[in-house]
């Protein structure tokens, strides 16, 4: 699924780029749909923060530590590549200083240098969620407070930050899909599935009007969770076997995720005036490449260094 997740947000950025440098794309409804793997990846977050976690006995500093590790170390090469190439190289007329904290840290105060660093400030948020509510005992409970929050926020009209926008609820469902997988009870299963398959089918049915922004992406979160528990349970039991290209790929997506856009900033000018489907081809080959290659090269070594 992760593989799947980064892919579809490949040719979700190779679609608008082709439909945009080389003329109107037919499949361009098709491409859009990409823009649900960001919606799946954070299902994924809230399914395996708390299975990576939950119950392991480990330590605040561990979890830190393995989050850090996980999420900064690939992303500080990009990140801040991207930062001196935006803010120093073709610098703005002006410059924030919460520009540069925002894409050095993934703190949310400010824009990034790297577009698609937006979703790691929402999961940075939310892994200091659960820090606080898996080390303070009061998890559950504190998931609870965080989904009020969030309708209260959205209720209010205040312009809700970041950890408390309705996309984030799609952390919770991935949470709610590992606590329906890890009952063991087929009937916990089947309610939480088809809970969140209402979900779905309201977001898609009278989201819109309720002004709920992005209620096809959550929709579309919505069914993701509601498959996932039945998938892992699957897997585990060698009902499915996932193709070695997908576990791979799966390895590699925050790698993909991360640098599958560069080559854009390369390969336009010199692919502008091809065919739609040239510049699909190459800037999707070339994104996907260029992903491949960053997790082998970078990636890879950078998570074997230890910290702490």
């Amino acid at each position: 699924m992760r593989a799947i997740a980064a892919l579809a947000v490949l040719m979700h950025h190779a679609g608008h780029a082709a439909d945009k440098y080389g003329g109107p794309m037919p499949l361009i409804s098709v491409t859009d749909l990409g823009r649900t793997g960001v919606d799946l990846f954070f299902v994924i977050s809230g399914f395996i923060i708390l299975h990576a976690t939950a119950g392991r006995g480990r330590s605040c500093y561990d979890y830190v530590i393995a989050r850090v590790r996980r999420i900064y170390l690939p992303y500080l090469p990009v990140g801040l590549t991207m930062a001196f190439y935006v803010f120093v190289w073709t610098p703005h007329d002006q410059t924030s200083v919460r520009a540069w904290v925002a894409s050095v840290t993934l703190l949310p105060v400010g824009q990034t240098a790297l577009n698609v660093a937006w979703t790691l400030q929402h999961e940075v948020v939310f892994y200091g969620l659960v820090a606080i509510g898996l080390f303070s005992g009061w998890w559950r409970a504190g998931l609870i407070v965080w989904i009020a929050a969030i309708l209260l926020f959205w209720q209010s009209g205040i312009a809700a930050p970041v950890g408390f926008q309705l996309i984030d609820t799609e952390f919770l469902m991935g949470v709610s899909a590992w606590a329906a997988w890890k009952s063991g009870h087929r009937q916990t299963m089947l309610a939480t599935s088809f809970a969140l398959c209402l979900l779905a089918t309201g977001m898609v049915l009278i989201g819109p009007r309720l002004g709920i922004d992005r209620s096809g992406p959550i929709a579309a979160a919505a069914a993701f969770a509601a498959i996932l528990p039945w998938l892992v349970s699957a897997e585990r039991q060698h009902l499915v076997a996932t193709p070695r290209i997908l576990v791979f790929l799966g390895d590699a997506s925050y790698s993909i995720y991360l640098v599958h856009a560069l080559p854009l900033l390369f390969l336009l000018n010199l692919m502008t005036g091809n065919s739609w489907y040239v510049i699909l081809l190459a800037i999707g080959g070339a994104g996907l490449a260029a992903g491949v290659a960053y997790h082998l090269l970078v990636e890879r070594p950078l998570l074997r260094w230890k910290l702490g």
